[in-house]
């Protein structure tokens, strides 16, 4: 049960009890991770927030391992847009075969969903995907959430209902499918 409360805490912190979820850079806290016997992927965020301003742009964080990995072959990655367009990038791991590759997400970016492909020798890593969203597709995602819900973690927090009444509430979120244990 402990989970589920912190993903209440969590919710009621992003979706505005006490700020705009405007106020937050990344649309989901969530990490991408993905493996195959060649490597693994890892991508910070599964969604991100498309930035308003070209000025303002947010960190993309991508890394990862190759398994049997060797240095004087060339390492490519991909990053596939919406539209299909390809970015080539050469990155260079470490001797045991780790990467670490940052770049960034801008206004100029389209929506959609982003595929990422590690390409070592013969061997493909990937894909790994994510989202970029726009603040609409963002706030329809929080519109989903009852107000009930945000209510009472907002009692609960500041010590208006007790512990087992708010666990009441969570219960039935589970029980009804709203929110989902992994």
């Amino acid at each position: 049960m402990k989970t589920v409360v912190y993903i209440i805490i969590t919710a009621v912190m992003i979706f505005g009890l006490t700020s705009s979820s405007t106020d937050f850079i990344e649309a989901s806290t969530k990490s991408v991770f993905y493996t195959t016997e060649y490597g693994s992927i890892t991508i910070d965020h599964e969604q991100y927030l498309k930035p308003k301003y070209v000025h303002e742009p947010i960190q993309l964080h991508i890394s990862g391992t190759i398994e049997n990995y060797q240095r004087a072959e060339s390492t490519q990655m991909t990053i596939t847009s919406p539209s299909g367009d390809v970015i080539e990038n050469v990155i260079c791991p470490t001797r045991e075969g780790e990467f670490d590759f940052i770049s960034q997400i801008t206004s100029n970016h389209s929506t959609g969903q982003y595929e990422i492909r590690v390409i070592h020798k013969e061997m493909i890593i990937g894909p790994a995907m994510f989202k970029i969203i726009t603040e609409t597709e963002n706030e329809l995602k929080i519109q989903n959430i009852p107000s009930w819900v945000k209510n009472n973690a907002g009692w609960w927090a500041q010590g208006q209902i007790g512990t087992s009444d708010f666990l009441k509430g969570v219960q039935f979120l589970v029980e009804q499918g709203i929110i989902k244990l992994a």
